[in-house]
C-alpha cells in the first residue's frame, strides 16, 4: 500500500471512530436526578466520607465552609447514620424538595438504654447549576 493511502486509511478509522463516540464526553452527574444525588450524597456521609458529600453541595456553600470543617462537622455529630432510603422529589426546572429516609444510631448515657436506633423522613432542597444538582442545605439560604 502505498504511503498516502496508508495515511488516508489512518485517518479515516480516526475520524470513524471520532463519530462512533458520541462526541465529547459528558459530565455523568447530568444524568443523575436530586433524588439520585441526595442518596449518593448520604451514603458517603454514612460511610465516613464527608470529604465526598462536600462535592455535592452547591458552589456557593462550598465556597462558604471548607472540605475539612465540613468533614469535622460531620464527624463530630453525636448520631452516626447508618441507611439511606429513597422517597420522593418534587421538582421545578432548577429545584427540587427530596425526601429521604435516613436511620440513625443515637447513644443514651442512660444506664442499660445502649445504642438506640431511630428513623427520619427528611426533606432537603437541591439546585441545579450548569444542568448539575447541588444540596443546599437550610443552613445556608
Amino acid at each position: 500500500m502505498s504511503p498516502s493511502r496508508t495515511l488516508l486509511a489512518v485517518a479515516t478509522a480516526a475520524l470513524l471512530a471520532a463519530c462512533a463516540s458520541g462526541g465529547p464526553a459528558k459530565d455523568p452527574a447530568a444524568a443523575q436526578t436530586a433524588l439520585d444525588r441526595a442518596v449518593v450524597r448520604w451514603q458517603a456521609l454514612i460511610d465516613g466520607r464527608a470529604n465526598d458529600a462536600w462535592d455535592l453541595l452547591t458552589p456557593g456553600v462550598r465556597s462558604t465552609v471548607t472540605r475539612e470543617r465540613y468533614a469535622q462537622e460531620w464527624a463530630s455529630k453525636p448520631v452516626r447514620y447508618v441507611t439511606v432510603a429513597p422517597v420522593d422529589e418534587l421538582c421545578d426546572p432548577d429545584a427540587c424538595t427530596v425526601t429521604v429516609e435516613v436511620e440513625y444510631q443515637v447513644r443514651i448515657p442512660l444506664t442499660g438504654m445502649g445504642n438506640t436506633r431511630v428513623g427520619a423522613v427528611l426533606d432537603e432542597r437541591w439546585v441545579k447549576i450548569d444542568g448539575v444538582w447541588y444540596h443546599l442545605p437550610d443552613d445556608y439560604r
